[in-house]
């Protein structure tokens, strides 16, 4: 199963891609961002993330049983997260 993929890593310039998930999820448990609902103005931006390599290998590993289960989710800094980056930003 795949947790928390995300094209927030590409948009930011992230150098290991394929840890974003990891980053997400850790980001999510230490409460810096926030997850919301689907936004229908991004769905292009959910087709292309169904493309990328993770996605699809994890899309097929669960093909053979039933479906998988794709949810759509945005994602926002915290309180919390802004107030960390006010105090840490150059």
């Amino acid at each position: 199963m795949l947790e928390n993929a995300s094209s927030v890593g590409r948009a930011a310039g992230v150098a290991l891609i394929d840890r974003v998930p990891l980053y997400v999820t850790r980001l999510l448990g230490m409460d810096l961002i926030v997850e919301g609902p689907g936004d229908n103005a991004l769905k292009d931006d959910y087709a292309v993330l169904l493309t990328d390599g993770p996605v699809r290998a994890a899309r097929e590993q669960a093909a053979g049983r039933r479906p998988a289960k794709v949810l759509r989710r945005t994602l926002s800094i915290s309180p919390l997260g802004r107030e960390l980056w006010e105090a840490c930003r150059p």
